[in-house]
């Protein structure tokens, strides 16, 4: 493993594993990259992440995990990644997002549809420069926490898309940006619907 981290740990900025059929990450294998930037790890069989997998990979700036079976993030704290823009976590089994993703400043682009997810941490608050934020409201059970959190439209900031998908979830939506009080940017591009309710 040293020969690797002095190979490849130290030169290394872009990995994509996608479908690799990997169904668990060891600390002795995410340690080894020191400059890691991006890593891809889309479609294969994760359920978990190692502990310190966020304080191994604190120079990622895009991560996608899209398409495992993640259950949770929240064994690690997210402050160490300090510059992550972009965050997939699309099409896992995710039920709460932890606190301290809200101290992911620098993150624009965040996608967390098809999770059961039913809480919004409301620090994130602070994410003052996020751009486009995919999820399925339908499951929140806080929808006032969520508008809370999304009063980081301020002038000056980026405009904030949210994609919803279905009628129901546009009602949320509608409840949502009423309680909010702010401008939000809605993207209703293919949510199979015939009629605005």
């Amino acid at each position: 493993m040293q020969v690797y981290r002095q190979s490849v740990g130290t030169v290394l900025t872009e990995l994509n594993a996608t479908a690799c059929g990997f169904r668990a990450l060891e600390d002795s294998f995410v340690s080894i990259f020191e400059v890691l930037t991006d890593l891809i790890l889309t479609e294969n069989a994760l359920v978990r992440l190692p502990d310190k997998f966020t304080s191994y990979l604190s120079t990622l700036q895009l991560l996608r995990l899209d398409s495992n079976a993640i259950d949770s993030i929240s064994n690690n704290d997210w402050s160490f990644t300090k510059d992550l823009t972009i965050l997939d976590l699309t099409s896992n089994k995710l039920n709460d997002l932890p606190d301290s993703l809200g101290f992911c400043l620098k993150l624009t682009n965040f996608f967390i549809m098809q999770n059961p997810i039913k809480h919004i941490p409301y620090t994130f608050s602070s994410l003052t420069g996020l751009e486009i934020f995919e999820c399925d409201v339908d499951n929140l059970t806080d929808i006032q926490n969520l508008s809370a959190a999304i009063q980081w439209q301020h002038y000056g900031s980026p405009p904030l898309t949210v994609l919803v998908r279905g009628a129901r979830a546009l009602a949320r939506y509608y409840e949502m940006v009423h309680a909010a009080s702010t401008g939000v940017f809605l993207n209703l591009s293919g949510i199979g619907m015939s009629a605005i309710p």
